[in-house]
């Protein structure tokens, strides 16, 4: 597996150095990729290196530890370990309400630190496998729609002008219930001459191919945060949110709460 990366923003030289000169990183299968001594310097690090953790402190000159998460937010996907006295604990609870869980007290014991990078290390290998999953199902799913829109463009006879106003009509009607007998009626031919036909041209079912669309639009809706689950399910046509649930997981691997924890 790739090594993990780590840049460490701390003020005081001492234990910037320190931590990263006396821990053993490659134990860890971490590798420091870059180091600040103020905010200011840490956020055009990381908004570079875009490394998977952070240890940062938080009270520095120019730019606190807190500010800097802040003005990184959706700019980097790196998880932040908080650097802080007991005097700064108010500055760590602000980091958590950023989404940070992780946080060392100075002076940092060597057994808190271990125990928090095995947590955080945890944390970032099972969000790198999410995110490759969900690249290569995202991939299949792209490669089998764009197949499908694309034949219905090729050397056009009758029988594709049928599957181009079909393929017209499931992406103006997607959303509502549609089956093969809709659109044979729409079509004004039997509902036996239309599966055939979009069967012979697109290699799919009319379900595999009006499924794998709606798939693929809730991908874009579930991005929108506003949007609750089952709003999405309902706005591509399902009626049943956990059936919709159970229709995506089949497709991407991975359940729409768990897709959208991933963007």
């Amino acid at each position: 597996m790739k090594m993990l990366s780590v840049v460490v923003v701390e003020d005081e030289k001492v234990l910037r150095k320190g931590l990263i000169l006396t821990t053993p990183w490659l134990e860890y299968g971490c590798k420091i990729i870059g180091e600040a001594e103020n905010g200011i310097e840490g956020e055009e690090l990381i908004a570079r290196l875009q490394p998977d953790i952070v240890l940062t402190d938080v009270i520095m000159p120019g730019l606190n530890g807190i500010e800097m998460i802040r003005n990184l937010k959706g700019k980097s996907d790196t998880e932040y370990v908080i650097i802080s006295g007991f005097a700064e604990f108010d500055f760590a609870q602000t980091a958590m309400e950023l989404g940070v869980k992780r946080y060392l007290l100075k002076p940092i014991e060597d057994s808190r630190l271990k125990e928090i990078m095995f947590e955080i290390i945890d944390v970032v290998t099972k969000k790198k496998q999410n995110v490759h999953q969900q690249e290569v199902y995202m991939q299949n799913l792209d490669h089998d729609l764009f197949f499908e829109e694309y034949i219905a463009s090729q050397n056009y006879d009758y029988k594709d002008k049928y599957l181009e106003e079909a393929l017209e009509l499931i992406s103006r009607h997607y959303q509502e219930t549609l089956t093969a007998h809709d659109v044979a009626v729409y079509l004004e031919i039997s509902e036996s001459s239309f599966v055939k036909i979009f069967k012979k041209k697109t290699g799919y079912t009319f379900l595999k191919y009006l499924t794998l669309y709606r798939v693929k639009n809730s991908i874009r809706l579930l991005k929108d945060k506003n949007l609750r689950v089952c709003e999405v399910a309902d706005l591509v046509g399902y009626t049943d949110c956990r059936y919709f649930g159970e229709i995506f997981k089949k497709y991407l691997g991975m359940s729409p709460l768990e897709f959208r924890r991933g963007n």
